[in-house]
């Protein structure tokens, strides 16, 4: 391995841990950086976790970087590990990742123009993965699990937070986001964030937000939250594959909108929402709500798009306290 970056010499005696499973960092407070591991013939295991440093459990910073080298990482499997709610940091800048198993993630991943792969993907409690730029591809369709040893309620599980923007994301399982451990799971995707997979599902508490030019394609989406912008894009296998409890639309502006912009499906039978089973918002991309929203209806009474927008309901609130302090100043004079 080519070391670009050392900062002590006490890391070269404790930056190299290799457990008797693989290639571990734990060395607390020392930054290292690394621009090449391994090769697909040649495989271990990496584990970054905190450590117990001077009475105290310390984070540790890694940096994965293309330099001079080949910025090609081989791993079996990864897991990013925190301690006592004390989180690591792996950055990654212009690299490819290659894990031909799992990664579990329960610390800060943060990936510019990187490509990752991987069979299953684990973010946990606590844990962040922020990708800008590049490729994730998740290749594992849970038939080989006992392999794995992760267990289904893990596979492809985010009970952290994934902030995807201008990433081609591929995955052959379902992805979840749910709530673990008092928090909810969290899956956001911007920019020109593509993703194309099987099932996208956010339950218990997890959320889902298509933002900006966002786009998804997969046979099933299940979310009780979801956000979504007036100019991304869902597709699914068919209406009936589309199953929304709460949906808060983002809108650039005030001109009338038609669902079938944004939902769109693979049988070419339309998306509507029912008034009853979902309950729809509608905000500016500031995060201010409207009132008093007119939506459109098809002949069954389904809600098919947005008729009218009025003004935010915090503009309204905010001329109404000028014109108050107005009259008053005309009573005093």
């Amino acid at each position: 391995m080519k070391k670009t970056a050392l900062i002590s010499a006490f890391a070269v005696i404790l930056g190299f841990l290799p457990s008797a499973w693989g290639f571990g960092i734990n060395v607390g407070s020392v930054q290292k950086d690394y621009t090449h591991y391994g090769t697909a013939e040649s495989r271990e295991s990496l584990s970054i976790s905190t450590q117990n440093w001077n009475s105290a459990w310390t984070p540790v910073e890694v940096n994965f970087y293309k330099g001079d080298d080949t910025g090609e990482f081989y791993f079996t499997t990864f897991s990013l590990n925190q301690t006592n709610d004390v989180l690591s940091t792996l950055n990654c800048d212009g690299v490819a990742l290659d894990f031909n198993s799992w990664m579990k993630v329960q610390g800060y991943l943060n990936a510019t123009n990187t490509s990752i792969t991987a069979t299953y993907l684990r973010i946990a409690s606590g844990g962040v993965l922020d990708m800008d730029g590049g490729k994730l591809a998740l290749t594992g369709d849970r038939t080989d699990l006992g392999a794995v040893g992760s267990g289904d309620d893990l596979t492809y599980q985010i009970t952290g937070k994934m902030t995807l923007k201008n990433v081609e994301f591929s995955a052959a399982g379902s992805i979840t986001a749910s709530t673990a451990s008092g928090q909810s799971g969290e899956i956001v995707f911007s920019g020109i964030t593509s993703f194309t997979g099987t099932e996208l599902i956010a339950k218990n508490g997890g959320s889902l937000s298509l933002l900006d030019n966002a786009t998804v394609h997969v046979d099933s989406l299940t979310a009780a939250a979801l956000t979504v912008s007036d100019s991304a894009r869902v597709t699914v296998s068919s209406a009936s594959a589309l199953d929304v409890d709460s949906l808060n639309l983002v809108l650039d502006g005030v001109e009338p909108l038609n669902f079938a912009d944004i939902f769109k499906t693979d049988d070419g039978t339309s998306v509507v929402f029912s008034a009853i089973s979902t309950d729809i918002t509608v905000m500016d991309r500031t995060g201010k709500s409207y009132d008093n929203v007119l939506f459109a209806y098809d002949d069954s009474g389904n809600i098919t798009g947005v008729a009218a927008v009025p003004e935010p309901s915090t503009y309204a609130a905010l001329f109404g306290v000028i014109a108050l302090a107005f009259a008053a100043y005309r009573r005093r004079n």
